[in-house]
C-alpha cells in the first residue's frame, strides 16, 4: 500500500515538473499562429496637430520555425478624430504589415520579447468629400510574448511612417503613427 502511494506521489510529481516543458514542445512544434489585438493609436509628428488619439484593432498571422526568426502578417484598422480646430471627421485607416520578427529565444519561454519591422500598406479614408487614398511605408517596434495564466497574450508597440506624397512646398509628407496594442494568442 505504502509503495503504491510513493508510485503516486513520483507520477503526480513527475507530471507537474514535465507539464511546462510539454507545452513549450507543442508551442515550439507549431510553427503557425494567430492573434487577435487592439489598443491606441497615437499619431506623431505632424499628424498629432491635425488628430487625436484614436482607437486600433486587428489580427496576426506568426510563422515561426525552430530559430529565433520569423514571419508576420497583420490586418488591423484604426480611427483617428480629427481635431476641433482642424474640422470634423476622422482618418479611418485600414492596414497592412508584412514583417520580419526576431524572438529573443529559440523556444517559448514565459516572457519572451521580440523585435519586429518590416513593410506596411495604409488606405485613407477622411471622409467629408476628401478622396481616399493608398500609400506605402514602413514600421518597426518590439513587444512581449507573454502567458496570462493558461492564456498567451502579447504587448506590442511600433512606429509606423506612411509616405503621403508632397506637400505644396514639395517637401514630402507622411502619417506617423504609434499603435501600442495588446492581443490574444492563438
Amino acid at each position: 500500500m505504502r509503495t503504491i502511494n510513493i508510485l503516486r506521489t513520483m507520477a503526480v510529481a513527475g507530471a507537474v515538473l514535465l507539464a511546462p516543458s510539454m507545452m513549450s514542445a507543442q508551442v515550439a512544434s507549431k510553427p503557425l499562429s494567430f492573434s487577435l489585438f487592439g489598443g491606441a493609436s497615437m499619431p506623431m509628428g505632424d499628424a498629432s496637430n491635425a488628430f487625436n488619439t484614436g482607437y486600433t484593432f486587428g489580427g496576426s498571422m506568426d510563422l515561426r520555425n525552430s530559430s529565433m526568426l520569423g514571419l508576420r502578417a497583420d490586418a488591423s484598422y484604426s480611427s483617428n478624430s480629427l481635431k476641433s480646430t482642424v474640422g470634423t471627421g476622422s482618418n479611418k485607416t485600414m492596414g497592412a504589415n508584412l514583417d520580419a520578427v526576431l524572438w529573443t529565444s529559440k523556444s517559448p519561454s514565459p516572457v519572451t520579447p521580440y523585435l519586429v519591422t518590416g513593410a506596411s500598406f495604409a488606405h485613407y479614408d477622411i471622409g467629408n468629400g476628401v478622396p481616399t487614398e493608398n500609400h506605402w511605408g514602413f514600421n518597426a517596434g518590439a513587444g512581449l510574448d507573454f502567458a496570462m495564466g493558461r492564456i498567451p497574450a502579447r504587448i506590442d508597440a511600433r512606429y509606423t511612417q506612411i509616405s503621403t506624397g508632397k506637400d505644396a512646398n514639395g517637401n514630402s509628407t507622411s502619417m506617423k503613427t504609434v499603435p501600442l496594442t495588446f492581443g490574444i494568442r492563438f
